[in-house]
């Protein structure tokens, strides 16, 4: 159970992805964390509206300070929320392997084939394997699978049709919080020019590259953790005066 008015990290998976891609992290952390397993919320799922709902949660549950850390579709989210944000209610943002919009993504027709037929087997197995650079660990793959099978169409259709309709590259300039972009070099869905508008765009972000593909806290597991060590202590520790 989250307590109030204490510093939290909102791990933010993407879409058809469960959320155990974050698994062993938030024992590493020095405060309190959760994550938010929105695919499985009730609807609306499109992904700007789930970030706005995201700066409800944190109100509702009265967190202190929050770091949001978004993968994929859920980089988007935490984007989202902190473009809306007016409270200061997002100190800080780590994102990972996502963009701002779609322009030369990898699948433009994945809401368009999940229309066609979800959940369905080749489907899912395609998504799962090019979410990651190496061969995922068959226990993962398994765990990954059955969620993904278990989203409900309407939910896989409006966060992927989401994806690629909204354009968040106009609205960088107002993410006022920090921003550290952990990339996965091997990704092969969201690549360079994804991470050159990002860098552009957003006024105080640092980047960093790690040993993997999209799912880079999976496969670049302690680099991953590395860097959010060190996001959550420049994040959380009180500046000198």
């Amino acid at each position: 159970m989250l307590k109030p008015k204490e510093p939290t990290v909102l791990f933010i998976p993407g879409g058809l992805t469960s959320p155990s891609v974050f698994d062993g992290l938030g024992i590493f952390l020095p405060c309190q964390s959760a994550v938010i397993n929105w695919l499985m919320s009730d609807g609306p799922w499109e992904l700007d509206i789930i970030g706005k709902r995201i700066l409800d949660f944190i109100r509702e549950y009265d967190l202190g300070p929050t770091i949001l850390c978004g993968y994929s579709a859920g980089g988007i989210i935490a984007m989202s929320a902190a473009i809306a944000d007016q409270e200061g209610l997002v100190q800080g943002i780590l994102l990972s392997n996502t963009g701002a919009n779609t322009k030369g993504h990898s699948d433009p027709n994945l809401p368009k084939n999940i229309q066609k037929s979800w959940p369905d087997h080749d489907l899912i197995d395609r998504f799962i394997k090019r979410c990651f650079a190496r061969k995922c660990p068959e226990a993962l793959y398994s765990i990954l699978y059955e969620y993904a099978f278990h989203v409900p169409k309407e939910a896989a259709y409006a966060c992927t049709a989401s994806v690629r309709t909204i354009d968040l590259e106009p609205d960088l300039k107002h993410i006022q919080c920090p921003v550290l972009l952990a990339h996965g070099k091997d990704d092969q869905v969201r690549r360079q020019c994804h991470v050159d508008v990002l860098k552009n765009g957003i006024p105080n972000i640092e980047l960093c590259y790690l040993d993997g593909g999209h799912t880079v806290m999976v496969e670049a597991h302690t680099q991953y953790l590395d860097k959010l060590l060190y996001f959550v202590n420049k994040i959380f520790t009180p500046k000198e005066k």
